[in-house]
């Protein structure tokens, strides 16, 4: 065997080429559960908006720029925590339709 060698060859391609198949309708339907998002995404989500009303000339990759400065100057703050918080509610949202999603019981999910 050679090292460009599948060590664990798919003995039907064709099975694998349907099961991928699978996954790519199952993901565009909609079934799957959108991921979860970060505390940093919903501060990005809310203030890029508004940058760019106060800067409207300005490129957007200036403003998520100017917003990373504005979060990382947040370091310990309350408003940092919320966002923080909302994030890790999110987590558990998505874990929780995760579990649904794969079948298993919906238990409580450790934070």
């Amino acid at each position: 065997m050679n090292a460009w060698s599948n060590p664990n060859p798919n003995p039907n391609p064709k099975a694998q080429q349907e099961m991928t198949a699978w996954r790519k309708e199952l993901k565009d339907s909609g079934a799957q559960p959108d991921k979860n998002m970060t505390g940093y995404q919903f501060f990005i989500g809310e203030n890029r908006l508004a940058l760019g009303i106060l800067f409207p000339d300005t490129p957007g990759s200036e403003l998520v720029a100017m917003a990373n400065e504005l979060w990382h100057s947040m370091e310990g703050g309350t408003l940092r925590a919320w966002y923080d918080r909302m994030g890790k509610e999110d987590k558990r949202r998505f874990q929780r339709e995760k579990r649904v999603f794969d079948g298993l019981s919906d238990v409580e999910i450790e934070s």
